[in-house]
């Protein structure tokens, strides 16, 4: 065998065999975790690209029987989903996607803002070449796609965002990942004619602000987007709530108040 190289599956012996064969409680432990897994990630999925709509009920014995899944690993992902927010339990056991409100959209966007103004600014000088050149493709496909093809202009768009932020810490990207699926629910309520346009505008000075390695004119611009975006959304839900939070946040991180968008 060639020094260095790892031993192929059939080149192992009896002797090269580590540890006992699993136990079949152990398998059984395996196959509720993978079970639970499973119902966890299809819930999730269907909650966020919004099949599972706002306030809707989880026919439990539907899902289980659809995943061929015991009840007790459904139960576990509904837990797991009542703890990220996108499930509610009631007292009879009935579980329902959780609502939107305009409360819950302003948390999202204030932790976006400061979260998303950080990835940014470690993201983007270390972006290479091959980013900026995949960040002009979705972009282009972002203007081919503008008001013919939602899903399209919003896979791009995802795309284009994700590359920008690609380059950030992996604790801090998967946090800012996560707020960008979540806040994604809401996003699906936008759907003004001359939103695309803007849109355009703002991801081109931030394509150019990555391209001259600029982090804190990213920085800028996506908290600014942000919040053109979140007081958009907190207007749909509620003309009248008042985002106190997300207020405070813009004033730290865009300056003093006369910067702060008005709803």
């Amino acid at each position: 065998m060639a020094e260095g190289r790892r031993p192929q599956t059939d080149e192992l012996d009896s002797s090269d065999q580590v540890g006992p064969a699993a136990e079949p409680e152990e398998q059984s432990l395996d196959a509720g975790r993978d079970a639970t897994a499973l119902a966890y990630l299809r819930i999730r999925e269907d909650i966020l690209a919004g099949r599972a709509a706002p306030g809707s009920y989880l026919n439990q014995v539907h899902i289980a029987r659809d995943l061929a899944i015991s009840r007790g690993p459904l139960r576990e992902a509904l837990r797991r989903l009542e703890n990220e927010g996108l499930v509610v339990s009631e007292k009879n056991r009935r579980s329902r996607v959780s609502e939107l409100s305009a409360s819950d959209a302003e948390q999202l966007y204030a932790l976006r803002c400061v979260n998303e103004r950080l990835a940014i600014e470690l993201s983007v000088p270390q972006l290479t070449n091959d980013d900026i050149q995949q960040m002009e493709a979705a972009l282009k496909s972002m203007r081919d796609s503008d008001r013919s093809d939602e899903d399209a202009w919003e896979a791009a768009h995802e795309a284009f965002h994700q590359l920008a932020l690609s380059r950030a810490p992996s604790r801090i990207y998967a946090t800012v990942h996560e707020l960008r699926e979540h806040a994604g629910r809401y996003i699906r309520l936008l759907h003004i004619t001359n939103a695309h346009p803007l849109a355009a505008a703002q991801h081109e000075e931030l394509l150019t602000a990555c391209r001259n390695a600029d982090a804190g004119g990213a920085a800028q611009i996506v908290t600014a987007h942000l919040a053109h975006t979140a007081f958009g959304v907190l207007t749909y839900i509620d003309p009248l709530y008042e985002p106190a939070a997300l207020r405070q946040v813009m004033r730290r991180v865009l300056g003093p108040p006369a910067s702060v968008p008005v709803a």
